[in-house]
C-alpha cells in the first residue's frame, strides 16, 4: 500500500556503471514504462551479473539488465545492445608514459591486473594471462584499483571517458587489448 492505494510493484535489478552509458535505453525504458502505467511503484537494485541472475530464479526481482558470460537454465535472456570495453591503467601506472610505444605481452602478462570476480578465469577477455590478480565486485571498483596506478584492468569505454578525458587514466593498445559486452534482459 502506498498513499493508501494499491499499487503494482515491479522489482528490476541491473549492474553498475549505465549511468554513463550514453543513449542507455534503460532510462527511456523506465519512463515508457511509467507513462503507460504511471502508477506502477518500481524498486531497482544494482547487482553484480550472477547477483542477478539468482534474484530473478528466485523471484525477487522480475526483470534484470546485465552482461552475462553463461546462460542458466529457466531464464529468458533477450538481447538489448552492446558496449565496448579497453584495458586501462591509470596516470601512475609505470606504463602510462610509454602508451604510445608497443608493450609487450610479456610486459602486460607481468602487470598486475583487477579482474571481475564474478568471472570465471577461463572468460578473461583478449588473449592476456596475467601473472598476479585482484578482484573487485563493479565498475567503481575496478576503477578506484586503476586510478591507484598499480593495476590494469578493462572497463566500459563511457565509464572510463571522465577519467580519460581528465588524464588519470588511458587505454592500452585499444586496437589490440578491447572487447564487446553484450547486454540482455533476463526474465
Amino acid at each position: 500500500m502506498l498513499s493508501g492505494r494499491h499499487r503494482e510493484l515491479l522489482r528490476i535489478g541491473t549492474v553498475d556503471s549505465l549511468i554513463t552509458l550514453e543513449h542507455s535505453p534503460v532510462p527511456a525504458a523506465i519512463a515508457q514504462l511509467r507513462a503507460e502505467l504511471p502508477g506502477v511503484h518500481i524498486d531497482l537494485h544494482v547487482m553484480r551479473p550472477d547477483e542477478l541472475e539468482q534474484a530473478v530464479l528466485e523471484e525477487r526481482i522480475q526483470v534484470a539488465v546485465g552482461a552475462f558470460h553463461h546462460r542458466l537454465s529457466g531464464l529468458h535472456y533477450q538481447a538489448l545492445f552492446e558496449e565496448e570495453q579497453h584495458l586501462y591503467c591509470g596516470s601512475g601506472h609505470p606504463f602510462f608514459p610509454r602508451l604510445d610505444q608497443n608493450l609487450t605481452y610479456e610486459e602486460l602478462s607481468a602487470a598486475d591486473y583487477v579482474d571481475r570476480g564474478y568471472v570465471a578465469e577461463n572468460k578473461r577477455p583478449c588473449e592476456l594471462r596475467f601473472a598476479s590478480a585482484v578482484s573487485a565486485f563493479s565498475m567503481e571498483a575496478i576503477a578506484l584499483l586503476i586510478l591507484s596506478g598499480q593495476f590494469l584492468g578493462f572497463l566500459p569505454d563511457h565509464y572510463a571517458d571522465r577519467f580519460e578525458q581528465q588524464g588519470q587514466m588511458q587505454a592500452i593498445a585499444p586496437e589490440r587489448f578491447h572487447y564487446t559486452c553484450r547486454f540482455v534482459s533476463v526474465l
